[in-house]
C-alpha cells in the first residue's frame, strides 16, 4: 500500500518502525500482542501432536499458533486503529488544552493507568507529539514536551515554544515522589505487625530509595495503600497477613532436618527454600524482579507457604496451577541464584 498521502498517513498513523513504514500502535500494540501471546502460550503450552509432527508440538506450537493469531490481528488493526488512535489523540489534544489544569489531568491520567502499564501511552503522546507543545527552537520546528526541552537545552537564544515544556515531565511531581509515596511507606511500616516489621522494612526503604533517587515509582504504588483503608477492612498488606499455621509454624525445629548451604546474606537458606518449592524437579523456570521470584512450576500445591514465610519470604502468589512468585525483598537476586545452582534451570 503506498501511504504518499500525507492526509492517509495521518489517518493511520503511519510512521517508519526498523525503516519499515507501518502502523504505529505504540505501546498499546505491544500490550495487545503481549496478552495475546500469553493466553496463547497459556492454552497450547501443552499441545500435543501427532507422532510425525511430535516436534512441533508443546512449547514449539506456541510461536507458531502466535504467528498465525498475529497474522489475523494485523488484518484488524488498519480497521480499528484510526478509531482508537483518534481517541488517544483526542484525550490529548483535550488535556493539552485545559489550560492550568491540563497538568493535573494529565498527572491523574498518568497515575490511574500505571497499574496496568498503560502510562506510557499518554506519557509518549505528551512527550514527543504536538499534545506536549510544539513550536521552533532554534530555526528548527521541534514537537513534544521532552523535545522541546532537550532541544532548548542545546541552544542559547529563549523560545517561547520551550518555555512550558516541563509542565508535562516530572518536575510537578516531585511532592509525591519526595513526601507522599515515601509518608505511604510509613504508613505501611506502622500498620504491620510488629513482628513482622523487621521483615518489610528492607522491602520498603528500598522502594523510597527507588522512587526518591531514580523516580521508579511502581515498586511502591504496587504495595500502596491509605492506612484508614488497611485498618477499616483489616486488608492483608506487607506485614499485615495471617501467622504461619500448620507442622511448619507448630514445629521450629523441623526445618533443622533440612541439608544445610551457606546462608544468603547471612539469613535465607537456599536449600530450605528449594525445599519448600516442592524441591528442584518441581522448578521448570525460575526468574526474578526486583523484589520477587519469579517461577513456573511444575504443580503450584506443592510449595509450603508458611514454611516459606518462615525462611524468609514476605508473601506467596499463585498466578494458576503452575506460575507463582515469592515476595522476598531486596536480597532476592541473590537469593535466585542461590537456589538456581540447586536446579537444573540454573
Amino acid at each position: 500500500m503506498d501511504f504518499e498521502d500525507k492526509g492517509e498517513i495521518a489517518h493511520y498513523g503511519i510512521a517508519d518502525v526498523l525503516g519499515v513504514k507501518s502502523i504505529d500502535t505504540g505501546l498499546l500494540g505491544a500490550v495487545a500482542v503481549g496478552v495475546i501471546v500469553a493466553l496463547l502460550h497459556k492454552r497450547y503450552r501443552t499441545k500435543r501432536m501427532p507422532d510425525a509432527l511430535a516436534f512441533f508440538g508443546g512449547l514449539r506450537f506456541v510461536p507458531i499458533v502466535s504467528a498465525l493469531a498475529m497474522s489475523i490481528v494485523g488484518l484488524l488493526v488498519p480497521l480499528v486503529w484510526p478509531t482508537l488512535g483518534s481517541w488517544i489523540a483526542s484525550i490529548g489534544t483535550g488535556i493539552a488544552h485545559a489550560g492550568v489544569f491540563g497538568p493535573f489531568f494529565f498527572g491523574m491520567g498518568e497515575v490511574l493507568l500505571r497499574p496496568i502499564g498503560l502510562h506510557h501511552i499518554l506519557v509518549a503522546l505528551f512527550r514527543f507529539t504536538d499534545a506536549g507543545g510544539a513550536g521552533a527552537v532554534c530555526g528548527e520546528n521541534v514537537s513534544g514536551a521532552l523535545n522541546l526541552f532537550y532541544a532548548q537545552l542545546s541552544c542559547h537564544t529563549p523560545s517561547d515554544a520551550a518555555h512550558t515544556a516541563t509542565q508535562f515531565l516530572s518536575q510537578g511531581k516531585m511532592a509525591a515522589y519526595l513526601g507522599g509515596l515515601p509518608g505511604a511507606a510509613l504508613a505501611m511500616y506502622h500498620c504491620a505487625k510488629r513482628t513482622m516489621r523487621p521483615e518489610i522494612k528492607a522491602l520498603l526503604i528500598s522502594g523510597v530509595v527507588a522512587c526518591v533517587v531514580g523516580g521508579v515509582t511502581e515498586p511502591l504504588e504496587f504495595l500502596f495503600l491509605f492506612r484508614w483503608a488497611i485498618t477499616k477492612f483489616d486488608l492483608k498488606a506487607p506485614g499485615r497477613e495471617d501467622e504461619p499455621s500448620g507442622p511448619a509454624a507448630a514445629d521450629p525445629a523441623a526445618e533443622d532436618d533440612a541439608p544445610k548451604a551457606e546462608l544468603v546474606a547471612g539469613k535465607y537458606d537456599p536449600v530450605a527454600i528449594l525445599e519448600a518449592l516442592g524441591g528442584p524437579a518441581n522448578i521448570q523456570a525460575l526468574d526474578n524482579c526486583i523484589t520477587r521470584l519469579r517461577m513456573t512450576v511444575g504443580d503450584a500445591a506443592l510449595l509450603d507457604d508458611a514454611r516459606l514465610k518462615k525462611l524468609g519470604a514476605i508473601a506467596v502468589v499463585r498466578l494458576d496451577d503452575h506460575n507463582v512468585q515469592v515476595i522476598i525483598g531486596p536480597q532476592v537476586q541473590s537469593v535466585k541464584d542461590a537456589i538456581a545452582k540447586l536446579t537444573p534451570v540454573g
